[in-house]
């Protein structure tokens, strides 16, 4: 990848300019024609989901409305039979007056009653007109009669259906299975001269709980289908109906949802169709959008339901090509003239660049002179205000530059050498602390020899009680030596860590054989390992002294309580953790007890004593081992002090300073 000098001596000002206006409005024609496209077709989208919904809303109002007659036309007619206003055993009277029922209703098909006994009457709309189908006096079967303009035969009997029964019939059965009004399964007419299929609304009629017979009305399905062609669909749309296991009731695009085989009707699945979107609208069964072929389509279904059994799904389906053909002019347009908004654009930024561009190039070699040490090259002017007002103002700044580069030259000399003084002062210091250190334990260490001799000899009591208050006033005096050298020495040198496989459970026994007679002697302690590796490879001998440190702390400033070492793992290490039920620490608190000569709580200090280094320490070790130190605590709730240690040593370079 070139460098921003290299990139910038290869592209011209005016081409940046170019770019820099006619990109972005480019990007906006563009992304604004994107948008409105998405848009469009959205809301085309959208609109064409509500017509669907309109038109599905529209079938169904039809269905139910043409739906409903049958059973009315039922509830009247039984109502007449059980006031004996119409008779059972009277196909003079009957005849007359289904007739009538079917001129008053020209939804229904056919109007019926069977008695009980199996005896049948009914009158049947046809393509010739009407004809009445009765029970021969024989019992022979059905006799077919055709009626004139009142209701009346008119001729003999012009065909015979051989052996009928009433009560053999789907709707019947369905009548008396249910015991209230209902709907009968879909079924084959018993018409010989072509085949039919419809659906009757049957009511049984029964007179102190003897059933006297059953009255029906028919819908055909053809008759169905004819209620679902709507002029919003066009060519293109379909509508549907289908049952709940998938066989189609009614179709707009077939006249007879129905195969015929040697007379018998075989009903088909919207699966099955022979129009592609109702069979891929009738197994897509979520979502208003369906593919086929890569084309798209919209689809809406409604759920056509009543309480007497019938449970019918609309699908609605029209393709999105319909929508679509008009967005594609207005496509057009909107590229046209987003096109000629580019041109200008494009136009406009060339003229732009080449009135900015030459002044602009004086200037930049001014300013190669100037980055190049020549303070003297002279700084051409521009033909309009605002360049011209560019180079005066470089001029002013190039001089000022001069200055001031002078004065940061000496500003520079002065601090590197305060800088260094700085350094040797502090490396002195570390140095001084350690010699110190060192002169300091010489002397203690013989002093605290002799006062152990002179113990061992002497026998009186009140000698004894002091030497060992001089003993152990010089033990810890030379802890608080130990710290200072180990603190001076970490920030003087540093230490190499010595990294070495460690076996855990062997580290915390070593760690357990220091400290649990100190810890056990007022706390209640215990040891939890948590899916703990077992080895990692680290610095044992100062691990063990964090985490002995870190339970001696935990004893120190803990009232009676628990204390408990929890080893885990953690990531890709080990955390190490000592937990106490001690008056916890201030959170503001957490990271100043980590800074050398520090202590959470001053009174803390006077009674337990110490320096403050232990933790700095503890600290500055682990980061040398690669890991860290942490603490989390509340007031009254106790500590948790964490180490981290890697399970695999780093690299040399990613360990940190001391």
């Amino acid at each position: 990848m070139g460098s921003p000098t290299a990139i910038s001596s290869r592209v011209g000002l005016r081409s940046v300019l170019v770019l820099a206006i006619a990109g972005p409005l480019t990007a906006a024609v563009v992304l604004t024609a994107v948008l409105m496209l998405q848009e469009s077709r959205a809301r085309v989208t959208d609109l064409a989901v509500e017509l669907d919904r309109e038109i599905a809303m529209s079938v169904e109002e039809r269905l139910r409305d043409t739906l409903a007659v049958p059973h009315e036309v039922n509830r009247s007619n039984a109502a007449a039979i059980l006031a004996q206003i119409l008779p059972t055993d009277a196909p003079e009277i009957l005849e007359p007056h289904f007739f009538r029922q079917l001129q008053t209703f020209p939804t229904t098909s056919y109007v019926q009653l069977g008695r009980a006994d199996g005896w049948f009457v009914g009158v049947e709309r046809t393509a010739e007109g009407f004809a009445a189908e009765t029970t021969e006096p024989d019992d022979s079967g059905k006799g077919v009669y055709p009626l004139d303009f009142r209701g009346q035969r008119q001729g003999p009997r012009t065909s015979l259906v051989d052996g009928y029964d009433a009560r053999s019939r789907p709707w019947f059965r369905a009548a008396v299975a249910s015991g209230e009004p209902t709907w009968s399964p879909i079924y084959q007419f018993s018409s010989r001269d072509h085949v039919r299929l419809g659906i009757t609304a049957v009511e049984p009629v029964s007179e102190f709980g003897e059933l006297v017979g059953v009255v029906g009305t028919d819908i055909t399905l053809h008759h169905l289908s004819t209620l679902l062609d709507s002029p919003r669909l066009k060519e293109d749309g379909r509508v549907f109906v289908m049952e709940a296991d998938g066989t189609l009731v009614a179709s707009s695009q077939l006249q007879h949802p129905f195969t015929v085989e040697d007379g018998t009707a075989k009903r088909l699945k919207a699966v099955e169709a022979q129009d592609r979107w109702t069979r891929v609208a009738a197994s897509t069964l979520d979502g208003p959008i369906i593919e086929d072929a890569g084309e798209r389509a919209i689809v809406h279904r409604t759920s056509l339901t009543d309480d007497r059994g019938l449970d019918w799904t609309i699908v609605v389906v029209t393709p999105e090509a319909r929508y679509l053909a008009a967005l594609g002019d207005q496509t057009r347009y909107a590229a046209g003239l987003s096109l000629l908004v580019l041109l200008f654009g494009v136009a406009l930024a060339t003229d732009m660049a080449r009135r900015i561009g030459g002044p602009i190039g004086g200037l930049a070699a001014a300013a190669e002179g100037v980055a190049g040490g020549s303070w003297d090259d002279d700084i051409p002017g521009g033909r309009t205000r605002e360049v011209a007002r560019l180079a005066r103002a470089f001029t002013a700044m190039r001089d000022q530059l001069q200055s001031k580069e002078a004065a940061l030259k000496q500003t520079l000399r002065t601090r590197t050498a305060a800088l260094h003084a700085a350094e040797k002062a502090d490396r002195a210091k570390s140095a001084f602390l350690a010699n110190m250190s060192h002169e300091l334990r010489t002397p203690l260490n013989a002093i605290l020899g002799y006062a152990e001799m002179v113990e061992e000899e002497l026998n009186d009591p009140h000698l004894s009680k002091d030497l060992e208050s001089i003993v152990a006033s010089g033990h810890h005096l030379l802890g608080l030596i130990d710290q200072v050298l180990e603190l001076s020495r970490l920030e003087a040198a540093g230490f190499v860590a010595d990294f070495a496989p460690v076996n855990v459970s062997e580290l915390i026994d070593e760690v357990l054989v220091l400290t649990r007679p100190i810890v056990e002697e007022k706390h209640r302690f215990a040891v939890e390992s948590h899916a703990a590796p077992t080895q990692l490879t680290t610095d044992a001998k100062r691990a063990r002294q964090i985490l002995v440190h870190l339970l001696e702390n935990a004893s120190k400033f803990t009232t009676p309580g628990d204390i408990r070492l929890v080893v885990k793992r953690d990531g890709a290490g080990v955390a190490m953790q000592v937990h106490d039920t001690g008056g916890g620490i201030d959170p503001e608190e957490l990271e100043r007890i980590f800074h050398a000569f520090t202590q959470a709580d001053e009174a803390a200090t006077r009674t337990h004593g110490g320096t403050g280094l232990g933790l700095a320490i503890s600290r500055k070790t682990a980061e040398c081992m690669g890991g860290s130190l942490t603490a989390q605590s509340q007031l009254g709730e106790g500590s948790i002090f964490t180490l981290w240690l890697p399970i695999m040593p780093p690299a040399p370079g990613d360990v940190p300073s001391s």
